[in-house]
């Protein structure tokens, strides 16, 4: 019965929180061996929430506890594969169901029963990785028979080495880090009070991970609504998925599991994409409600909403003298399209007011944004959002024209005091060409304008910002200016570069929430080049510039295996793939 395991598991709960209690009034015990009990404890504690976690997941009163999948043929079965649930796997269901296979199959005639899963060795040592398997068939009551085992068929010897030789350095170098250190990256979370959450698995994520492990060791949780590569297969991180995360109940729900793994630690909690900066602002107070432990550093609904929708956003602009382009703004819920007047000549420049709601849609024509070259493909465009689901602003302006060369980023963090403490700017060196990616960085360098930094830290301090944000910004070479097209409220997609130019933004917000410390404000400078692609990719398609520094987003010299380097190598086949077809068409 599920509610009286729980009730079990929460009784083991309570007892286990009065001996914490009962040791910390203890003064007569060993500080020492007080403080390893109290681990000791803690670790129990863990466990067992996590198998409360498990049971959260059972949504019935009866569950399947374990199954095995057979195949019979001739006069034999075949245990082909198994599992258990995870939470009650303790009380050994698999047993009872061997032993079922084993009256089922005599009762049908069956001659023999094949378990699979023996080594070649009959009698392997205790300290072996498969004694605990072979023992467990063993117990069965079968007998041990050897068949002529497996062999590879060499079609290529020269790939064959390779395979085998990557193969067996990865797991010599494994057991080489066993033998050093009883540590994974994950036990180091055991030695700060506080762990990062952040919601979405892309690489803005990754690099708020990479951020929390060269500043403190500690992994960092990411949820998401399914497992995205960069943030699977990676040592920094570990990940917990909800499928309807987007509904308010259950991020809330997320983040309350995510209390119980970790009782006594300080969450802090970020975004990566517009639509969970949204909903986290939206419920912000209902999150730090949930615990005292958690930290939500960043702006109130009011300013994001003001921030966000891109009409609001410019009028803020044009108040505080921020530059920005000519702008109108389209209102599919009441303009009339034949009516609709454009201030300023063709081309012209176009872009969802509402980035939430439109990521969110799917229809044919789609872009991130349109640059549109007269009325009849204005129309044209205009009529293909409408009749894919959009129904709220759309920001016409000025069209700019610009190479990559005159694309920058400019990052901040500002203290809870709304204090800008740092600003960190970067030159676009390659952006994705896929229409419904365009604008996306894939690449980077260092860039640094002194008076844009300080303009840029007015507008910031004026509005009363918390938190991390960032700047898209254009060189508007005709006019010898820089132009704002946005802020975003969150550290952006490719804000690894930050790290490279010497900010950690993640040690920003450790020493403003944790530590409680200011800083004096800084403009980061420093040479760097960060690349989705590789070195080589880069120089092929950015000849002209001087490779200093170089980073990879995606790829930490300390987290690679051979599942990283695949998925990161189809990763790049894909952008080169796209950025050779849309270049040429340009």
């Amino acid at each position: 019965n599920i509610k009286e395991l729980r009730k079990t598991y929460e009784d083991k709960i309570k007892d286990i929180d009065s001996r914490m209690d009962a040791l910390n009034k203890n003064t007569k015990v060993n500080p020492k061996k007080q403080e390893n009990r109290k681990k000791e404890l803690e670790t129990e504690k863990n466990r067992v929430n996590k198998d409360i976690l498990e049971l959260d997941k059972i949504d019935c009163d009866e569950v399947v506890l374990s199954s095995i999948m057979t195949a019979k043929y001739g006069d034999k079965v075949w245990t082909v594969h198994g599992g258990n649930i995870t939470a009650l796997r303790y009380l050994n269901a698999n047993y009872y169901l061997y032993y079922n296979i084993i009256l089922d199959a005599k009762h049908e005639g069956y001659k023999q029963i094949d378990f699979f899963g023996c080594s070649g060795d009959a009698n392997p040592d205790k300290s072996s990785s498969i004694y605990g398997l072979h023992n467990f068939k063993k117990r069965l009551g079968g007998e041990y028979h050897e068949f002529i085992g497996e062999f590879d068929l060499v079609t290529n010897k020269l790939m064959y080495f390779i395979f085998n030789t990557l193969i067996s350095i990865k797991y010599k170098k494994k057991k080489k880090s066993k033998k050093k250190t009883k540590k994974k990256i994950g036990d180091y979370m055991r030695e700060e009070n506080f762990v990062g959450v952040i919601f979405g698995g892309d690489m803005n994520s990754y690099a708020v991970a990479r951020a929390f492990y060269e500043a403190y060791k500690i992994k960092t949780i990411v949820i998401g609504r399914y497992p995205l590569y960069p943030t699977t297969f990676s040592k920094l991180i570990e990940g917990y998925y909800y499928e309807d995360l987007l509904k308010d109940e259950v991020m809330l729900k997320a983040l309350e599991d995510v209390d119980k793994l970790y009782p006594n630690k300080k969450k802090i909690v970020l975004s990566n994409t517009d639509y969970y900066v949204k909903q986290v602002i939206h419920n912000k107070d209902k999150i730090e409600k949930l615990s005292d432990n958690f930290i939500v550093p960043t702006i109130n609904e009011e300013l994001f909403l003001q921030l966000f929708n891109k009409d609001t956003f410019y009028e803020l602009c044009n108040k505080l003298n921020l530059c920005h382009p000519e702008t109108v703004v389209y209102d599919f819920s009441k303009d009339k399209l034949e009516e609709f007047e454009i201030p300023f000549t063709y081309p012209i420049f176009m872009k969802p007011g509402n980035t939430d709601k439109y990521t969110r849609l799917d229809f044919a024509g789609r872009q991130k944004g349109y640059i549109i070259n007269n009325r009849e493909e204005f129309d044209k465009n205009i009529n293909i959002i409408k009749n894919g689901g959009y129904d709220d602003k759309f920001i016409v302006q000025e069209y700019i024209e610009s190479t990559d060369e005159d694309m920058y980023v400019y990052t901040f963090y500002a203290n809870k005091d709304h204090e800008v403490e740092v600003m960190s700017g970067g030159k676009i060196l390659m952006h994705d060409r896929t229409p419904e990616l365009i604008g996306n960085y894939n690449a980077i360098t260092n860039a640094c304008d002194e008076k844009l930094c300080y303009e840029l830290k007015d507008f910031v301090e004026k509005i009363k910002y918390t938190g991390i944000g960032h700047f898209d910004v254009v060189y508007d070479r005709l006019r010898d200016r820089y132009v704002v097209f946005e802020i975003n409220i969150r550290q952006g997609r490719s804000n690894m570069y930050n790290l490279a130019n010497g900010v950690n933004l993640m040690e920003y917000i450790v020493n403003d929430y944790i530590k409680n410390e200011k800083h004096e404000f800084k403009i980061a400078n420093r040479d760097f080049t960060v690349s989705i692609v590789s070195k080589r990719q880069l120089k092929k398609h950015v000849p002209n510039h001087e490779i200093k520094n170089f980073y990879r987003f995606t790829l930490a010299p300390y987290d690679m295996n051979l599942k990283r380097l695949y998925y990161q190598y189809r990763w790049d086949q894909k952008i080169l793939k796209g950025y050779k077809k849309y270049n040429e068409k340009k």
